[in-house]
């Protein structure tokens, strides 16, 4: 998959293993996308190395919503006030991270429902490489401060964050 303009398009991955270890720990589940869209997220899913769940279920680390709405989303809510997860991200988190061909961490795809994401431009790739250093950055100053090691970006990034998206 390579980025072009706007979009991501379907061409072999750069690695059949996916973008990292650490996206081979999330399980993720989609909810409001149908046909060739709920297929390409699956796919795209796939390409990181992360996997897909058509149910969501206490494993899954993330919820990609088109709107911040339903059964699902309703659920995530209520175990992500409960004990931190899933993650609730709009499909530009599991594009850009095709893009970049990295992990990207979540804050700045939870504000904004897919539907409300795909009037936006995509985030320009040199934006996406400088968000991640501000955040990367961020997260070992938090993580010196507390005098605690993390296990990786996500576990850090998902215990730092305070904010739910759609509150």
């Amino acid at each position: 998959l390579v980025a072009e303009d706007s979009e991501v398009t379907f061409e072999p991955p750069r690695s059949k293993d996916g973008i990292s270890d650490e996206m081979k720990d999330m399980l993720v589940c989609v909810t409001g996308y149908s046909g060739i869209r709920r297929h390409a997220m699956r796919e795209l899913v796939g390409r990181t190395g992360a996997r897909y769940s058509g149910t969501l279920n206490k494993n899954c680390t993330h919820l990609i919503c088109y709107k911040y709405e339903g059964e699902k989303y309703k659920t995530a809510r209520k175990w992500q006030s409960a004990c931190g997860t899933p993650s609730i991200v709009n499909h530009r988190w599991v594009e850009d991270c095709i893009r970049a061909w990295t992990y990207i961490s979540e804050p700045v795809y939870e504000d904004k429902c897919g539907e409300e994401a795909d009037r936006d431009a995509p985030i320009p790739l040199h934006e996406l490489v400088r968000l991640e250093v501000e955040n990367s950055v961020s997260q070992e100053e938090d993580s010196e401060a507390e005098d605690e090691p993390r296990s990786g970006r996500y576990a850090a990034g998902r215990a730092s964050r305070g904010g739910v998206p759609g509150a």
